[in-house]
């Protein structure tokens, strides 16, 4: 069933700890949020042990895919990886082909440096979206932390979740992504990261 398209794919390292705990959390938050209505399909591999692993992943077909990872930055290039870089790296160089067909939402630091090289190297149709950088950040220094993952990536799911009519299309993404964004400017805090579009 693995192979089988998916509405919204999990995707993470099976060493990375906080990976898991984040995805597994956004796995409940969906399923909860459409009980009494139409159903979201959600597949959470929990054996994604190689970067290998991980691009075939990516390959598959849904309409969005999250990837929690650790963004990597060196010797070996930029890539994601898990809390074993140097068995799990997959650089980012190397990944050609993204299945989800609406967006990539991309959890992992140094993501303004990783989206635009995806961008280019990887056939993609869905959008390729993550945290901005603060002001003052360099891109290859961006963190993401777990109050970013938590309160500003997933709530991008969250409000696309939310509508009682299923609807994973880009409008709609692009809806969330306006709507999470105009709450974090709301809160007008300079530790707050906008969600990006890249």
């Amino acid at each position: 069933m693995a192979d089988d398209f998916y509405d919204i794919r999990l995707l993470g390292f099976a060493d990375f700890k906080a990976s898991r705990r984040f995805l597994c959390a956004l796995a409940n938050e969906i399923w909860l949020s459409r009980w009494g209505r139409t159903p979201i399909s959600v597949y959470r591999p929990g054996d994604v042990n190689t970067g290998k692993a991980m691009r075939a992943e990516l390959e598959k077909s849904s309409r969005i895919t999250v990837i929690s990872a650790h963004g990597y930055l060196g010797d070996y290039g930029l890539g994601f990886c898990g809390s074993n870089h140097a068995r799990t790296l997959l650089k980012a160089n190397d990944i050609e082909y993204i299945g989800a067909k609406s967006m990539l939402l991309i959890d992992a630091c140094r993501t303004p440096k990783l989206a635009p090289l995806i961008k280019s190297s990887a056939e993609t149709r869905g959008l390729i979206v993550g945290l901005d950088r603060a002001a003052g950040e360099d891109d290859k220094d961006q963190e993401t932390q777990g109050c970013d993952s938590v309160t500003a990536l997933a709530a991008v799911i969250r409000e696309i979740c939310y509508p009682r009519e299923k609807n994973l299309f880009r409008p709609a993404v692009k809806t969330a992504i306006a709507g999470v964004n105009s709450q974090i400017k709301a809160r007008n805090s300079k530790d707050m990261r906008l969600i990006r579009v890249y």
